[in-house]
């Protein structure tokens, strides 16, 4: 409430951003940056700590708000332990942090999604490497499935 009322009285500040407290588990980093206009709130989960931090837009640097900063702040275990082993590992092989949690987290990956959705399954992480039989093969099924997004002159 002191953060909502600091905004109110600065006309110049049109909302705030989320920012981490870590340790954050993999559901706030994914959210970490993200801006919310003045009079929204962000949901939280229990135990959540996140913090806001008035702002005009969106931010994007430092490792408190922007996910891949905090993925890459982290030592491999503690990756691991966030994301889950294999998440971490697409992560690390260059899959997006966003796409690879939401997928996670929604179930998009499964037969059952299908079910539910009406649409195809996408392969998940785990289903990419149990198949890959090579980094190279990975890499390239990430990419084909979404996880890695495409980058220009690559």
């Amino acid at each position: 409430q002191v953060y909502h009322v600091d905004i109110i009285q600065r006309p110049k500040v049109g909302g705030y951003a989320r920012m981490l407290n870590p340790p954050s588990c993999s559901r706030c980093v994914v959210l970490a940056g993200k801006w919310y206009g003045w009079n929204r709130g962000f949901l939280r989960h229990p135990r959540c700590d996140c913090l806001h931090i008035p702002a005009s837009e969106a931010l994007g640097e430092g490792m408190a708000i922007n996910p891949r900063d905090y993925f890459d702040s982290l030592p491999k275990e503690a990756q691991d332990k966030t994301f889950g082993r294999t998440e971490a590992r697409a992560i690390r092989d260059g899959a997006d942090v966003t796409r690879v949690e939401n997928i996670r987290a929604r179930g998009l990956g499964t037969a059952k999604s299908a079910k539910r959705f009406g649409t195809p399954s996408r392969m998940t992480v785990d289903d990419i490497y149990r198949v890959a039989g090579s980094r190279a093969n990975a890499i390239r099924l990430l990419e084909l499935e979404g996880y890695i997004l495409p980058a220009f002159g690559r």
